[in-house]
Order: C-alpha cells, then sequence, then structure tokens
C-alpha cells in the first residue's frame, strides 16, 4: 500500500479556470435570474403557440362541412376526430421545436459552471492516472476520516487499485484533494456486511479501511482481484 498526493504548484492552466469560475460566481444570482427568465418565457411560448396552433387546426378541420347521407356524415366525423387528435399532436410537436432554443439557453448558462469545474480537476486527473473503468461511489466510512462521507473514484493503474476522491465533477480549492490510495492485488480484500439499511462493500488493505457502496465490491472483483472481462 502506498498513498501519494499532489504538492506541485498549480498550472497557469488551472489558475485560469478558478479566474473563470470567481467570474461565474460573481454573476450567479444574474444567471440565475436568466435562467428563470428564459425558462418561464420557453414555457409561456410554449403554452401559447400549443394553443394558437389547436386552435387553428381545430377550427380547420371543424369546418369542413356535413353531408346528408347518415353514413358518409359518420365516416365525416371520424375523419375529423382523426384530424383533431393529428393536430394535437402536431401542434406540440411545432411548440416544443419553437421554444427549444430559450430553454436550451438556459440550460447552456447552469452547464457552463459543471464544465469549468470538470476542467479543472484535469490536471488531478493525470497526475493520479484515473482511467476507465472507473466507479464512482460514496465512502461511508474510513479509517482516514477525510474520506469519510465523500464521494470517491474507484479505479485500477499501473496493475494498483486506485481510490481518490471524486475527480470527475471537480472542484477549485486544493483542500478538496484527498490524495490517493494505492493498493496492490496481494493486500486487497474485498467483502460484504450488513449496513443498517443496505448492503455495504468493504474493502481492506493494510491498516486501511474502506466503507463504500456495494456496487465496489463487484468492481474490485471483476476488474482487479480477479481481472476479468465479463462477470456475472
Amino acid at each position: 500500500m502506498r498513498y501519494f498526493k499532489y504538492d506541485k504548484p498549480l498550472l497557469d492552466e488551472t489558475i485560469a479556470f478558478r479566474k473563470e469560475n470567481n467570474k461565474i460566481l460573481k454573476a450567479q444570482k444574474r444567471r440565475k435570474t436568466i435562467c428563470r427568465i428564459l425558462n418561464a418565457a420557453g414555457n409561456l411560448l410554449y403554452f401559447i403557440l400549443l394553443i394558437v396552433f389547436s386552435a387553428v387546426f381545430c377550427s380547420w378541420i371543424w369546418s369542413i362541412p356535413s353531408v346528408s347521407n347518415v353514413i358518409l356524415n359518420i365516416l365525416v366525423i371520424a375523419l375529423k376526430i382523426l384530424l383533431t387528435i393529428l393536430a394535437v399532436f402536431v401542434s406540440l410537436l411545432l411548440s416544443a421545436i419553437i421554444s427549444m432554443p430559450l430553454k436550451n439557453k438556459a440550460e447552456t448558462y447552469r452547464e457552463k459552471r459543471y464544465e469549468i469545474l470538470s476542467k479543472s480537476c484535469e490536471y488531478l486527473r493525470k497526475f493520479y492516472k484515473l482511467q476507465e473503468p472507473c466507479l464512482v461511489t460514496k465512502c461511508y466510512e474510513s479509517t482516514d476520516k477525510r474520506f469519510t462521507n465523500h464521494d470517491v473514484c474507484v479505479f485500477v493503474a499501473d496493475d494498483e487499485l486506485r481510490i481518490t476522491t471524486n475527480l470527475l465533477h471537480g472542484f477549485f480549492h486544493q483542500r478538496n484533494d484527498l490524495g490517493c490510495y494505492c493498493f496492490n492485488r496481494e493486500e486487497v480484500c474485498v467483502s460484504k456486511i450488513e449496513g443498517e439499511k443496505f448492503l455495504i462493500a468493504e474493502l481492506k488493505a493494510g491498516n486501511q479501511t474502506f466503507l463504500l457502496g456495494y456496487r465496489a465490491k463487484r468492481f474490485v472483483e471483476k476488474n482487479f482481484i480477479y481481472n476479468l472481462e465479463i462477470y456475472d
């Protein structure tokens, strides 16, 4: 077992991400307001268009004149009903298409910060050699208390099982970097234990213990202990 942690100066690129994030945080209230306005405008436009399209199409359909023949008149009414259902469907589709740009714009505002957060941890992902397959799971308890109640990444690199904090979503402050534990096959033991409400995977290696989400047991056995391509 070994433990290492990033202790080098921050990259200029990472500092730039932090500065960009600070700008976003300062404008966060304004952005939230914009998101709400765009969402509300998109929803309002959607319902207005839905009503207008439905009314126009239905008025056209039901303006089709009736015929004197009873059987033919029944067929005409049936046709009108089918066309009305089709008109409602088309109205829903057209309203969604036309109002979508406003809702997409609102989503773009939300996604921008998440994108920067993810990029800000790229240097740590490279340093710890985070790679697929990778499992993100909850660490309920650990001998190293810094990992307790944290989401962690469990993965294999350089023929070692590695556990570090969740680097996929990203963060800006180095204090959130918990470092990385590395274990070889001979020292890893993973087992199932009964939690208070659900099953838990207990991973032991040396003097370190991690209580993880139960999916971690299958992941470690498949990708590390047995190194199987197919595991049932």
